[in-house]
């Protein structure tokens, strides 16, 4: 499913109504500081989609230990495998990949796992039609052709693109 337009109001941190309209984004960046409503604007989406929060629990499968990764390396593995499922999935089921959502991760990124992760979102996105992607890193702050600004109000969250 493609969001085209969400409207958001009386959810997390969202009070006000507030609207956004994706009709012509194809790759943009979520920006804000943290605990402005990013994640709870990813939240908004896969619920308005599919009518449930993200889990916040391990998979069917139980956990896979880490310890011989940093994070950066587990993030950048985690991605690699996610997109490359993605695509194994769509292909069987003759479907275009429709909307991939990043939520942070650069965070764990030296400047150049950083840079790597950019060159690889913007090699994968002929295969979506829209990726969006949530960071608080302000030098990613241009990495991307369009930003969502996520800003926190007296009245609640608000988004605004630029």
């Amino acid at each position: 499913m493609i969001p085209l337009k969400l409207q958001v109001r009386n959810f997390m941190c969202y009070r006000e109504l507030d609207s956004l309209d994706f009709s012509g984004i194809d790759l943009a960046r979520v920006a804000g500081d943290n605990g402005h409503g990013k994640s709870a604007l990813l939240d908004a989406i896969i619920w308005a989609l599919w009518g449930k929060a993200r889990a916040k629990r391990d998979d069917e499968l139980g956990t896979r230990s880490y310890e011989l990764y940093s994070g950066g390396e587990s993030f950048r593995v985690n991605f690699a495998i996610r997109i490359a499922l993605s695509k194994l999935l769509a292909r069987r089921a003759g479907a275009r990949l429709q909307t991939l959502v990043i939520d942070e991760g650069f965070g764990t990124q030296d400047a150049q796992g950083r840079e790597r992760l950019v060159e690889a979102i913007n090699s994968t996105k002929e295969d979506f039609e829209r990726i969006l992607v949530i960071t608080h890193i302000e030098e990613l702050k241009d990495a991307f052709p369009v930003r969502i600004d996520v800003f926190k109000t007296p009245q609640g969250s608000q988004v605004a693109i630029n």
